[in-house]
C-alpha cells in the first residue's frame, strides 16, 4: 500500500502538501534527538494519518489553532501544511523539541506557524491576551483527561473546539470528567474513530469538546495542582 497515494486520495490533498509531508517525515526521522519512536512507514499511520483525521473539525473556514505538547509536530504541524489558510501556533515546552519545530517550519517554508517555548498554565498568565483566542486547540499524549481539559480549554475562544487525541480507555476517561469539563466551560460532543488501531482492535479515539461558557480565570492552575 502507497500510504501517501491513500492518504491524498482520502483527504484531497495537493501534490505540493504531500511533498511537505513527506520532507516533514524525513525531518523528524533523521532528528539527533529522540523525537519519537516511530520510524518508516509508522511515522504516515501513527503521525500523519492520525492528524489527518481531525482535519474535518476545523471546517471550511479559515482561523487560529493552539497545538499543546507539540513534540515533534503531530498534529499541530501536519494540520498547518495541508491548511496553509489557518494560523497555527506550537507550545513545546521541552527546549530542544522547540527548536527542532523551529527548524522544521524554516525548511518547510511555511510562514503561518509560531513555535511558543513555554509551558501552556505559565504561558497563559505570562501573555494573557492568549485566553480563549483560539477556534481549535488540540492535545495529544498530555497528561490525563483532567490536566488536558485544564491545560486546553482556556485556551479555546466560546465557539471554538477542543480536540483530544485518546487511545480506546482514554474514551472512558475523558466521559468520566463531564462534570470537570462544564466547570471549564466544555460539553462534549462528538468521538470520532481515528485510523490506528491497539492490540485488541480497537481504534484511537478523537474526542471534540465545544467551548460553550467562558473558562474561569482561576484556570489552568499552578503545575503541581493541574488536573487534581
Amino acid at each position: 500500500m502507497d500510504i501517501k497515494a491513500v492518504l491524498q486520495q482520502q483527504y484531497g490533498l495537493s501534490e505540493s502538501a504531500v511533498a511537505l509531508l513527506e520532507t516533514y517525515v524525513g525531518l523528524v526521522e533523521a532528528a539527533p534527538l529522540n523525537l519519537t519512536a516511530w520510524r518508516g512507514h509508522e511515522l504516515w499511520t501513527r503521525g500523519v494519518w492520525d492528524s489527518l483525521e481531525i482535519l474535518p473539525v476545523l471546517g471550511t473556514t479559515s482561523g487560529q489553532g493552539l497545538d499543546i505538547g507539540s513534540g515533534a509536530g503531530f498534529p499541530g504541524l501536519v494540520l498547518a501544511v495541508v491548511r496553509p489558510d489557518w494560523a497555527w501556533t506550537l507550545l513545546e515546552a521541552r527546549g530542544r523539541r522547540a527548536a527542532f519545530l523551529e527548524g522544521t517550519i524554516r525548511a518547510l517554508g511555511v510562514s503561518h506557524v509560531a513555535v511558543v517555548a513555554a509551558r501552556a498554565e505559565e504561558w497563559i498568565r505570562e501573555v494573557p491576551d492568549q485566553r480563549e483566542r483560539f477556534d481549535v486547540v488540540t492535545l495529544r499524549a498530555v497528561g490525563g483527561a483532567r490536566m488536558s481539559l485544564e491545560l486546553g480549554l482556556p485556551f479555546v475562544k466560546v465557539g471554538g473546539k477542543l480536540v483530544l487525541v485518546k487511545s480506546f480507555e482514554g474514551r472512558q476517561e475523558v466521559e468520566a470528567e463531564r462534570a470537570w469539563m462544564e466547570e471549564l466551560g466544555g460539553h462534549l460532543v462528538e468521538w470520532r474513530g481515528g485510523p490506528l488501531r491497539d492490540e485488541r482492535g480497537r481504534p484511537d479515539q478523537i474526542g471534540v469538546v465545544a467551548k460553550v461558557q467562558r473558562t474561569p480565570l482561576a484556570y489552568p492552575r499552578r503545575a503541581a495542582k493541574l488536573g487534581r
